[in-house]
């Protein structure tokens, strides 16, 4: 899942309106977009497309992709479309973006976070052996007071490790690839930890998530990281086989 640069592209215009061969997005402002994404696609109707973080390349672009960055109050006549993106669960516009990207169907180009389109250098092996002694992994460092108090009652009943700031058990932070090195990306570089995040919790036999967001058409993250127990709080995925909904029980401790 995730925001395609062809995508993107694509909607600007329609392909019998376009007229034109090439078009290019220059990426403005950005959190964690990455720079390894930068490349010139081959897209629908012909086009070649290039998206890129360098205003060198992208001398004269046709829209401008801002992320977290406000875009510019006005657009004179001529000037590259203004784009901005907002994919967190509070989906804000800033009233001066020509096109908005977000999660809602009703946003002119609709995406979730991303995935390995946009995430491709983590290390995304599968362990195929999981560890039978202990049954869950958890890591989270925004520890927040409700997810840490509902964290503890429920792992407390279960053989877990915690790899992250909140209720760690593992003898501190990025314990990881001490655990489990085969999971290390190059060696030559210190290792971040969402670098490993995927396969690391391949290792278990259930990671938990917790939840604490709920608004229409919102979808966690989460749910792309192929999570196998996650608490939510959205009606929209109560009926998954995979998922516990707080909404059907009277509270979270039932």
């Amino acid at each position: 899942m995730g925001l395609r640069p062809c995508k993107l592209l694509m909607v600007m215009q329609g392909c019998n309106e376009l007229k034109m061969e090439h078009v290019s997005v220059l990426v403005k402002g950005w959190t964690w977009i990455p720079g390894n994404l930068d490349n010139l696609y081959s897209c629908r109707c012909g086009l070649s497309c290039l998206w890129t973080k360098s205003s060198v390349l992208a001398d004269k672009p046709d829209a401008l992709l801002f992320e977290t960055t406000t875009p510019p109050l006005q657009r004179r006549n001529g000037d590259p479309l203004r784009v901005y993106m907002d994919l967190e669960a509070g989906r804000k516009r800033t009233g001066r973006e020509d096109l908005f990207i977000s999660y809602h169907a009703e946003d002119d180009v609709q995406s979730t976070y991303a995935g390995a389109l946009f995430h491709n250098g983590r290390n995304y092996h599968v362990s195929h052996r999981k560890d039978n002694d202990t049954l869950v992994y958890w890591s989270s460092s925004r520890c927040l007071a409700d997810r840490n108090q509902l964290a503890r009652s429920l792992l407390s009943l279960l053989p877990h490790h915690s790899f992250g700031k909140c209720l760690n058990n593992v003898g501190g932070l990025d314990m990881a690839l001490s655990f489990y090195p085969e999971c290390a990306n190059d060696a030559s570089l210190k290792p971040k930890w969402w670098d490993h995040l995927h396969c690391a919790m391949s290792h278990y036999k259930f990671v938990l998530a917790i939840e604490n967001t709920w608004t229409e058409s919102y979808v966690t993250e989460k749910l792309f990281l192929c999570l196998r127990l996650w608490f939510s709080s959205d009606l929209l995925w109560c009926t998954q086989c995979f998922g516990i909904c707080s909404a059907t029980f009277n509270n979270r401790w039932e």
